[in-house]
């Protein structure tokens, strides 16, 4: 089977991470897969096929587009054309989208072409932007406009933040003409948290299939006490620190719940490391927090896990996260706020909160380590089984 797989970035951060598991396990299981992506320069290691479209100065431009005409998604034509010219040649007998924006895509090209083709389509839904006008996420703001139209965007200034203009009804109207009337289109969401929103978007006629994302557990498993002393910054101790990890540290990541905790168990041994912050958000860093930035290797941040009292998810908004199953593949405890599907990467020794209710986050950390529920679900999906669900998939749409 030829699969061509197309995601903003590969290798790094969540969806990344996601694409290149299932890209490495499709090809040692003899498939033919091509991997297309928008941003970071990725040396392909042996048996990688990859093709990074467009430039930095092609993703900036996208960006100035988008904060001064809210036109995400609506440039970066020469790139698409790399896509399109690489996916005739390719000639793949699936199509497997992941995340178009990310100022690489222009999806009105992209979908023209895919309606055309007559390909099958997988496309596997990471947040909320297909059927919004403009946001990934709506749950702070309280908004359901993207059920009928959008306009007057209360989130303009979230990703992707546009300063000047608000474009969310036009983009609205051109995302659900441009993504309507596909024939053979099946939606994947990793929570069915978001296939429920699918399901009551304009996106809701189309089969909608609910796969949890896996992890590769042959990285994301307990590591040798070595490896987590050499990830830890000077002054942690492996065993006693609070571990926090986003590859942005935007408002709905929850960083000021981070600080607000810190302050409340400073007389206890426990320190927070926060991991993924940006130069500014470091030197603006409490004393009570340490941090350090994104680490583009899994084996690090797998460490990390291991050697934590407990991982903390403050989100507020949030599909799947995939932090809390690698933290729960590592061994850690893991502590979570509800929102999103949090709730549904759960394990034995992972607990939900009500999102934004720092009691009961400072009640469980004091009480660490957690004791196992017995109710608890199955483990965390394993990224081959993940594989193996999009293979069948994959062979049902052939069919």
């Amino acid at each position: 089977m030829r699969i061509l797989l197309v995601n903003s970035v590969y290798g790094s951060g969540s969806t990344g991470r996601i694409c290149a598991q299932l890209a490495s396990s499709l090809t040692h299981a003899g498939n033919d897969c091509l991997v297309v992506y928008g941003r970071g320069e990725k040396k392909p290691l042996a048996g990688e096929s990859l093709l990074r479209i467009g430039s930095d100065a092609e993703v900036r431009l996208h960006g100035a587009a988008t904060r001064l005409l809210d036109a995400n998604g609506l440039v970066s034509r020469r790139a698409t054309g790399q896509l399109l010219r690489a996916m005739q040649a390719f000639d793949p007998d699936v199509i497997h989208l992941h995340n178009i924006h990310g100022y690489y895509l222009q999806f009105e090209r992209l979908f023209d072409e895919l309606r055309k083709c007559g390909k099958p389509i997988v496309w596997t839904l990471h947040d909320c932007w297909p059927f919004t006008g403009h946001c990934a996420y709506f749950d702070m703001a309280h908004c359901d406009r993207w059920k009928t139209g959008c306009g007057d965007c209360p989130q303009r200034g979230a990703y992707p933040a546009s300063l000047l203009i608000d474009g969310s009804a036009r983009n609205w109207q051109r995302r659900q003409a441009s993504f309507s009337g596909l024939s053979r289109l099946v939606i994947v969401t990793p929570s069915e948290w978001l296939a429920n929103h699918v399901r009551h978007s304009f996106l809701g006629a189309y089969p909608t299939v609910v796969i949890p994302n896996g992890v590769d557990t042959a990285v994301f498993r307990p590591r040798p006490a070595k490896e987590v002393r050499a990830a830890l910054p000077k002054g942690i101790e492996p065993g006693q620190y609070l571990l926090g990890v986003a590859n942005a540290w935007e408002p709905r990541k929850g960083l000021q719940d981070f600080f607000k905790l810190s302050a409340r168990i400073a007389g206890t041994p426990r320190k927070l490391l926060l991991v993924g912050l940006n130069d500014a958000q470091l030197r603006a860093l409490p004393s009570t927090v340490f941090g350090i930035k994104r680490t583009s290797s899994a084996q690090a941040l797998a460490a990390l896990y291991t050697g934590c009292a407990a991982y903390l998810n403050l989100t507020y908004e949030e599909n799947y996260p995939t932090t809390n199953l690698e933290a729960a593949a590592c061994g850690a405890n893991v502590i979570t706020y509800s929102s999103g599907g949090c709730a549904e990467t759960l394990h034995a020794h992972s607990r939900a909160v009500p999102t934004g209710d720092l009691d009961a986050v400072e009640h469980l950390v004091r009480a660490l380590p957690l004791p196992a529920r017995q109710d608890a679900p199955s483990p965390p999906l394993d990224a081959e089984d993940c594989v193996a669900r999009y293979l069948r998939l994959y062979q049902s749409v052939l069919s």
